[in-house]
């Protein structure tokens, strides 16, 4: 996504996509929060790419953010929810998971508004869709 790979170094990151908006990190781990990506390295290497908006592209699967529901499962075909993740995923793609969400009905208390996520099963297909992709090794 981006140009960005699993693998490349924070060097590799750097070069292709400038300067992060945010750094913070711990010992193992270390998080290069740009507009549309998140860069989560492990040991100074890619271990997860977080896309937060379409303009990161798609995955090899054709799967991008804002993609609708239907549009993913007729993508895809075998979607569905990883309990031990909380994200939806594909058998016939491993290694990425997809957060599913929708607005908001009036009754509901929206954790991050205005959306709800879509957990366990889909409640609105004609409403929800694809809000963040993560890509990890």
């Amino acid at each position: 996504m981006l140009g960005v790979n699993l693998g490349n170094s924070e060097r590799d990151v750097l070069r292709l996509l400038g300067e992060p908006n945010a750094s913070r990190g711990e010992e193992t781990y270390h998080f290069l929060e740009y507009e549309d990506v998140t860069v989560v390295l492990l040991d100074n290497s890619v271990f997860m790419l977080i896309a937060e908006s379409p303009a990161c592209g798609s995955t090899k699967a054709g799967i991008k953010v804002g993609m609708s529901w239907r549009q993913l499962v007729e993508s895809l075909g075998d979607v569905e929810y990883d309990e031990e993740e909380g994200l939806w995923a594909s058998a016939s793609h491993p290694g990425v998971w997809y957060e599913v969400v929708r607005p908001a009905r009036s009754y509901e208390q929206p954790l991050d508004p205005p959306y709800v996520p879509e957990l366990y099963a889909v409640a609105d297909d004609h409403l929800a869709h694809v809000r963040r992709i993560y890509v990890m090794r």
